[in-house]
């Protein structure tokens, strides 16, 4: 699987995490998300993911702009279960995930399911390779391809032998079914116990708006031996900077 606003490919997972992140969007919007993954045998695991959007009560406006007295709200709830098979032999994993959404805007609902295939790949001991197949179920021109790489090795004196920092470059392509192909950069520095990063999205499409406004920052630190915590910020043209903090733990 990928970031899914950084580029970069995850690692393969040896212990249970569960993590629950808060984003911040726009004026009384916010985005609630826990999600687990978990060995349930040397080559298999699975992943669960609740999340919930919900937008402040909005007044009503009839078609020439006047408030009618009442008032409307934007929900939408997502839930998504995944699974994947490792094959040491040749240091691949398969995934799947199958989703299932349902949006309801001023009383007005409707859901639609998500299913996306996946393999990742480890080509060398610092170069990770991957590709996904998103949004297979959909029929209105929402399916998209994903592929993406990343390369880490240490870069620090003696980190060879304390293998305490890494450094981390890397890059996925969005190809999608109707839009224009996009990329997404990120690069990373982990010093043990902490990690920051930066990454830029849409590489490629930012024509008319300003060179930052696909930029994103963050940091992470463990703060103890199963427990992580993380804040990113992430800059959009037409919704203004987006943050968002949480906390991983392993078990």
């Amino acid at each position: 699987g990928f970031y899914p606003e950084e580029a970069g490919v995850i690692d393969f997972i040896e212990n249970m995490e569960i993590g629950a992140n808060h984003i911040f969007l726009l004026e009384g919007m916010n985005y609630e998300n826990i999600a687990s993954v978990f060995p349930l045998a040397k080559q298999f695991g699975m992943g669960v993911s609740f999340g919930y959007l919900r937008t402040p009560d909005e007044e009503n406006r009839d078609e020439n702009g006047v408030l009618t007295g009442a008032s409307f709200s934007t929900s939408a709830l997502n839930v998504s279960l995944g699974s994947g098979y490792e094959i040491k032999a040749l240091n691949t994993a398969l995934g799947i995930r199958a989703g299932y959404s349902n949006e309801n805007i001023a009383g007005l609902g409707q859901s639609f399911t998500v299913i996306d295939l996946g393999v990742m790949t480890e080509l060398t001991g610092s170069l990770t390779a991957g590709g996904v197949m998103k949004n297979l179920a959909d029929k209105n021109g929402g399916k998209a391809l994903r592929f993406g790489a990343a390369f880490s090795d240490n870069i620090l004196s003696g980190a060879e032998e304390n293998k305490n920092n890494d450094f981390t470059v890397s890059i996925d392509l969005i190809i999608p079914e109707k839009d224009n192909v996009s990329a997404n950069a990120g690069l990373e520095f982990s010093y043990k116990p902490a990690s920051v990063y930066l990454g830029y999205r849409n590489i490629g499409l930012g024509a008319g708006s300003s060179w930052y406004a696909n930029l994103s920052a963050g940091a992470g630190i463990r703060l103890t031996g199963y427990i992580s915590a993380f804040y990113s910020a992430s800059a959009f043209a037409e919704l203004g900077i987006i943050h968002r903090t949480g906390i991983i733990l392993s078990i």
